[in-house]
């Protein structure tokens, strides 16, 4: 789900300078109104800390750990040797931090505003997140629909600024093309005859309760969401994955 203008020229600069917490807000304040969704994202507390970040479904507020997103950042472009534009890398990472934590956002305003079609998924997840100790939570984190769907989302609104603005930048690109696969395929276990997604490891593992029924969803988004896929169509995608994923986010 792309959800941001790449003609904004605030993105011209991403390799000039390190953002400050000042243009970080100004960039959230601006987002959140052109998206309609201020309602859901009331601010946002810069951090100190272990976390990173997180979004708060109750008060509506962002927490962002600038100076750890930072940190972190610099650690993956020397393990992913990067060795190019050291600041570009800082702040699309900052901005995909930024982008994850409004998509929740977004996911919050279509829980209380739309009948949109995942909600059943989000709402039965976020009923029971509260009631999960922090080490079930971090097992299943990645497994979650609406923190698959946070991720995801955030990394196919970061490609679109590259490839606009900084289309010499491949292994950037790369990097984050490459994450968006590795997530979109994650937690899910298959054999010969049966793949056992990340949406029925939570529900039946636990909720002890069935997966939600979902119609027409494809390959792409069954993925996004952790849902149901057969084993030949999670094959197929994983043959295909670099087109399929281009494809779906109008990259070619």
């Amino acid at each position: 789900m792309v959800f941001i203008d790449t003609t904004n020229h605030f993105y011209n600069k991403l390799n000039s300078h390190i953002l400050s917490l000042n243009e970080i807000e100004e960039y959230i304040f601006n987002l959140i109104n052109n998206l309609g969704i201020d309602e859901y994202v009331l601010g946002v507390d810069f951090i100190e800390g272990d976390d990173l970040g997180s979004y708060s479904f109750e008060t509506n507020m962002i927490k962002l750990n600038v100076p750890l997103l930072i940190e972190e950042a610099k650690k993956l472009y020397t393990i992913n040797n990067i060795d190019k534009d050291l600041i570009l890398f800082i702040n699309l990472n900052i901005l995909e931090a930024v982008l994850h934590e409004v998509m929740h956002g977004i996911q919050n305003c279509n829980l209380n505003e739309t009948d949109f079609a995942y909600n059943i998924l989000y709402a039965r997840e976020l009923a029971y997140k509260d009631k999960l100790s922090d080490e079930l939570y971090d097992k299943y984190y990645y497994l979650f629909s609406y923190e698959r769907d946070a991720i995801i989302s955030s990394i196919e609104n970061i490609l679109p600024i590259i490839k606009s603005h900084y289309k010499e930048d491949e292994r950037i690109f790369t990097y984050f093309l490459s994450n968006l696969y590795k997530f979109l395929t994650l937690g899910y276990t298959i054999d010969f005859y049966h793949i056992k997604s990340p949406a029925e490891k939570v529900c039946e593992e636990l909720y002890h309760e069935n997966t939600p029924i979902l119609s027409n969803i494809d390959t792409y988004d069954r993925l996004k969401l952790g849902y149901q896929i057969t084993p030949k169509k999670f094959r197929s995608f994983k043959r295909n994955k670099v087109r399929k994923i281009l494809v779906k986010n109008d990259l070619l």
